[in-house]
């Protein structure tokens, strides 16, 4: 009896670590890789969806799905001269292009203002206000549909 004992210990030791909080909404982002949509902070646990059921699950037509990241904007001098209210940064649109951007049923327009971004795959740097309008704030890389 003393060694079935001991074996459920051992087995018990090798168990994988419980993820609770910022952890598991990262483990829950990168296991699910294509998905779209990933509800911030406490949402994910809570089992309440990130955007109200009344938005459209689908971007209109004419919208093209792009990669984006977002960058830490205030203050900074950007490649084109001028700060917009919602910037964004693409390396072959001219400056002061308007973008309209949707994701998960918000939608925003934004103009290009600076030059980037310079990871390879991603198309769009939004700026922190085009971000947290989209509900981009707090995923480092993530899809978007934009038409410009």
């Amino acid at each position: 009896m003393v060694l079935r004992f001991k074996a459920r210990l051992r087995r018990s030791l090798h168990k994988p670590p419980r993820v609770y909080g910022l952890s598991a909404l990262t483990a829950l982002t990168a296991a699910a890789g294509g998905l779209l949509v990933a509800a911030p902070g406490s949402q994910a646990l809570s089992g309440q969806s990130a955007r109200p059921h009344s938005r459209a699950a689908n971007p209109p037509a004419g919208y093209r799905r792009r990669t984006a990241s977002w960058y830490y904007d205030a203050g900074h001098q950007t490649a084109c001269g001028f700060v917009a209210r919602h910037g964004v940064a693409n390396k072959k649109l001219p400056c002061g292009t308007h973008v309209k951007f949707w994701r998960a049923g918000y939608t925003v327009t934004a103009v290009v203002d600076d030059r980037g971004p310079y990871i390879a795959g991603r198309t769009w740097d939004l700026g922190q206000s085009t971000a947290r309008a989209l509900h981009f704030q707090g995923i480092g890389v993530g899809y978007v549909w934009a038409k410009w």
